[in-house]
């Protein structure tokens, strides 16, 4: 899954790769993990209800840049979207300085 998902070579290191191992194996662990998309369909349902988000926005996105943009443009005003090309789903593990720049830059730090 995470070399399917990723675009840069050894951006998921061994070391990261046993914790997120060891993390899977606990106890209710893949429950857990699959929760998220038991509740995704009520979410998007419940979207529709809230109004567009006044505040200003960073997303930052790879290979799923046209489906973060199509969410932004709907739920937010004052989007900013950022694409890190040939960049996959793992952002910070790719990019980590360069995610770790448009985050400090966005919130107006040095």
């Amino acid at each position: 899954m995470y070399d399917y998902l990723k675009r840069t070579p050894g951006a998921i290191a061994p070391f990261d790769r046993a914790v997120y191992r060891t993390a899977a194996q606990g106890p209710g662990a893949i429950r857990a993990g699959n929760g998220w998309y038991q509740a995704v369909g009520r979410d998007i349902r419940d979207l529709e209800a809230c109004p567009k988000l006044s505040v200003a926005v960073l997303g930052i996105s790879g290979i799923s840049t046209p489906f973060l943009k199509a969410f932004l443009d709907r739920y937010a005003q004052r989007a900013t979207l950022i694409e890190f090309q040939a960049t996959g789903h793992w952002i910070p593990e790719e990019r980590p300085a360069e995610t770790t720049a448009a985050i400090s830059e966005f919130l107006g730090q040095p």
